[in-house]
């Protein structure tokens, strides 16, 4: 996890997600019993935040995992008044720990538990759809560090299944940074899939021709295809050469070449940031946004029960066809359908072609939304264009041409 230094309690500024307006969140007023619950909770909360912060600095991940389980323990329902509506900043500060309290697991070797801790945060970042009622759920920003992470954890599980699924997820989300295709190029490097690594990192290297991280991988990825065994081929490694020009600390990690590298951790941290979830939130506001069952009005709309799953049916085992609760529904239709191009791509080419194919795609998906608009506007400006310039044509016809073409015509009959 990279340790960036927080802003003073000042300027810091939580961050919501998604799925509520920018606006200025509403605060209720509790009963007298609530707001002492809610006192004692939000100070217990703000004390073991501020530890586990501390303790991640120090890099002590025992005390990291104990303080972040305690933090959880702390904001559980059962510790908040039974009539408490949380806000946006309280589900905001449970991805954070949730994330963090995975890095912790991963930090000391427990992948399997830091598996669960992402699954966690992941339900937390969605985007329930509003009439959908069999719980389907849309996908966020938020889940592309969390997608990342999650394949990296899955490799050390032995699970490469799913952790090349959750890279391309990540790809999915995020086509424009390299980052992403660097943690898949390293699943496939995992595989002992090197060509299709090499393929990601070209795509990552066209986005970015110098991002550290894909000449690192490509160098070692290289030298491992020339099989040349001479560990004096580094020093003439041009991708080794050209990432030590622009940072002297990346001869380090130049056998950093897949996710089972001992300083893989380190490399995720110092190269991958912006795969990394920051602490956004260092003073726990549990009023912020928050409402209480007693004082909403009755929306049988949005409370009611969602349907049963049929008997083998998962929430994700269909393609649901409600629409999301985007205010904009036209970034997540261009995302869609860049996903849906690059899995079909994917299955079909091979070769250097694929990573050229992803950039032609990419530039499609960002333009699709324009050409929609756009061509039913040009489509009507040209049928109205040609009704009219017919209509001036008949109207400047002499009355010569016009007993001319109808004496022609009779004389074809």
């Amino acid at each position: 996890m990279a340790h960036v230094r927080p802003p003073s309690m000042a300027s810091a500024r939580p961050c919501s997600l998604p799925q509520v307006a920018a606006s200025s969140p509403s605060v209720s007023f509790p009963s007298s019993s609530a707001a002492t619950v809610l006192t004692r909770v939000r100070a217990r909360a703000e004390a073991q935040l501020i530890s586990a912060i501390a303790s991640e600095r120090a890099m002590r991940w025992s005390e990291v995992v104990a303080h972040y389980t305690a933090l959880l323990k702390t904001l559980s329902k059962e510790e908040l008044p039974k009539d408490f509506e949380p806000g946006p900043y309280y589900s905001q500060l449970l991805f954070e720990t949730y994330y963090h309290l995975a890095v912790a697991f991963q930090r000391q070797n427990h992948h399997q538990e830091a598996v669960q801790e992402l699954n966690k945060a992941i339900d937390v970042a969605s985007i329930p759809k509003i009439a959908c009622r069999v719980g389907c759920v849309s996908r966020t920003f938020l889940h592309t560090p969390l997608f990342a992470r999650r394949a990296y954890a899955y490799v050390k599980c032995d699970r490469l299944k799913e952790a090349i699924d959750d890279a391309n997820k990540a790809v999915e989300l995020d086509p424009l940074n390299p980052d992403v295709y660097c943690v898949r190029a390293l699943v496939w490097n995992t595989m002992k899939e090197k060509k299709k690594a090499l393929f990601d990192l070209n795509c990552s290297q066209k986005l970015k021709p110098c991002h550290i991280s894909t000449l690192i991988i490509k160098g070692i990825i290289k030298n491992s295809l020339m099989a040349t065994g001479d560990p004096q081929f580094l020093g003439k490694n041009k991708d080794h050469e050209k990432a030590y020009k622009l940072d002297k600390t990346s001869k380090n990690f130049f056998d950093v070449g897949d996710f089972h590298s001992p300083k893989m951790d380190d490399f995720y941290d110092r190269f991958l940031w912006s795969l990394n979830v920051p602490h956004t939130i260092m003073q726990v506001n549990l009023l912020a946004g928050s409402s209480f069952t007693t004082q909403l009005p009755s929306d049988s709309f949005h409370r009611e029960k969602r349907m049963d799953l049929l008997p083998g049916q998962r929430a994700g085992s269909f393609v649901c066809s409600t629409s999301t609760s985007y205010l904009d529904n036209t970034a997540f239709a261009k995302r869609a359908s860049y996903g849906k191009a690059l899995k079909d791509s994917g299955l079909k080419l091979n070769g250097s072609e694929i990573s050229e194919r992803i950039l032609r795609i990419t530039r499609a998906a960002s333009e699709w939304s324009e050409k929609r608009t756009s061509c039913k506007s040009v489509k009507e400006d040209s049928q109205t264009t040609e009704a009219s310039t017919s209509g001036t044509l008949a109207c400047k016809k002499k009355p010569e041409q016009k007993k001319s073409e109808a004496s022609k015509t009779k004389s074809n009959k």
